[in-house]
């Protein structure tokens, strides 16, 4: 499996957070699974099958850092998108407004003035 296959399979459960990679054993060969260690359902996504616990642990390492390759792009994604749900309201990452409050009524019962005369 190659990183652009695992990151696909890891997408197609993007409300799912997965936090870590383990393995189980099964008979003689082990089951490598995806999981969210951080939610109370603690969800599982089979990833692959290894043929023993070397290889196992190989492709469990392999997979721990795509997991968090993927997860850092999430959470830049992320914020991009909350930055960009509000960009007249952030300066340098930090909240500003351009006029104070008491302004912003006065502006307002001006304009109301205005359209009542």
């Amino acid at each position: 499996m190659n990183f652009r296959q695992f990151e696909a399979r890891i997408n197609l459960w993007p409300a799912i957070h997965f936090t870590a990679i383990v393995k189980t054993r099964r008979d003689d060969e082990y089951e490598i699974y995806a999981v969210d260690e951080n939610n109370n359902i603690k969800s599982q996504l089979f990833i692959c099958f290894a043929d023993n616990e070397s290889h196992a642990s190989q492709l469990i390492k392999q997979f721990m850092l795509w997991l968090i390759k993927i997860n850092g792009e999430r959470r830049r994604q992320h914020k991009i998108e909350r930055q960009a749900e509000a960009p007249c309201c952030r300066m340098n990452n930090r909240p500003f407004f351009s006029i104070t409050e008491k302004q912003g009524r006065a502006e307002s019962d001006k304009l109301s003035s205005d359209t009542n005369h």
